[in-house]
């Protein structure tokens, strides 16, 4: 991911892994997140979304 220490802003582009079988699903998963951490605190906030791509 990236952050910039100027505004905070920060952009990832998560995967998953897990052994466990309730969850393995996760592990096809490609994600991306867009937040931003508060410098001043150290608090970061972001929202995380899978990507899906749709058939024509």
């Amino acid at each position: 991911g990236r952050l910039d220490l100027t505004t905070g802003l920060i952009a990832a582009a998560p995967t998953f892994q897990t052994g466990d079988d309730r969850y393995k699903w996760l592990n096809r998963v490609q994600a991306v997140s867009a937040g931003q951490v508060n410098l001043e605190t150290g608090v970061l906030i972001y929202n995380t979304y899978e990507v899906q791509v749709a058939a024509d």
